[in-house]
């Protein structure tokens, strides 16, 4: 099933008007989603500059949003919905169409609790599901049709939800060995520390990682620089799960 967002889609004489419409163009600009929390208390999804400036409301729902995963066009998000009558037996996945506003839904057959992450094939053409009971794949295409993947095709998969650093790629930001705070371990096995107590690590660029620490958003390159703290304002609370797109010219 297709549908707009809730009370944030309007189409006009052919014109389509969406949260993020001439406030940030997806696709070209670098840009952030978070989940987070708004003025009426409920978990919906976040948007704003990569670098700074405002927060803008992205969904509109009674229903706890989670999970969000850019493609990699940057014009399109997956994430997933769970309402409390759903927790017990089925978790839908959405895409939206970050240009039109435009949801496309599916139900995935694992419980809420057992969803780990989202991820996208390079081509953006197939959205990837882990949980703690397998890995399922679907194309992004209307109705999202999900499908079990075999044991032994697995680990190609789940690579794709893995939040990979470099370009070249040459490593994963994951949780440290010692189990404290975030790490990039690298394809060879070496393990670069990031930050103590820093959690929800993401690609942000080529050259950076970002990630929370202290309820904030931290960038760190992988290189030689400074660390970053973008400024942004209307920050949702309890921010977190943040993923990036560099866009068109990333830097």
């Amino acid at each position: 099933m297709i549908r707009p967002i809730v009370a944030a889609a309007v189409l006009l004489a052919g014109c389509v008007v969406t949260p993020l419409s001439n406030r940030i163009d997806v696709g070209e600009e670098a840009f952030v989603v978070v989940v987070g929390e708004g003025a009426d208390g409920n978990t919906d999804l976040f948007a704003a500059p990569a670098e700074g400036g405002v927060f803008r409301q992205l969904t509109y729902t009674r229903v706890a949003e989670d999970l969000p995963r850019l493609g990699p066009t940057g014009t399109k998000l997956a994430f997933v919905r769970r309402s409390a009558a759903a927790e017990a037996a089925t978790t839908t996945a959405i895409v939206m169409d970050l240009k039109t506003g435009l949801e496309t839904e599916g139900v995935i057959p694992t419980p809420p609790a057992g969803l780990v992450r989202l991820g996208w094939s390079a081509g953006g053409d197939t959205v990837v599901a882990t949980g703690a009971d397998g890995v399922w794949i679907a194309a992004a295409a209307k109705p999202l049709v999900w499908t079990a993947v075999a044991t032994d095709d697995r680990a190609r998969w789940e690579s794709l939800v893995r939040e990979r650093v470099g370009d070249p790629e040459f490593g994963t930001v994951t949780a440290c060995l010692s189990g404290v705070g975030l790490c990039v371990m690298s394809d060879g096995g070496e393990e670069t520390r990031l930050a103590d107590g820093a959690t929800d690590g993401c690609r942000w660029g080529p050259s950076a990682v970002g990630y929370l620490l202290d309820g904030v958003i931290q960038v760190r390159p992988l290189g030689a620089g400074r660390l970053r703290q973008p400024t942004w304002t209307s920050m949702p609370t309890n921010l977190r799960k943040p993923t990036h797109h560099p866009g068109s010219a990333p830097r």
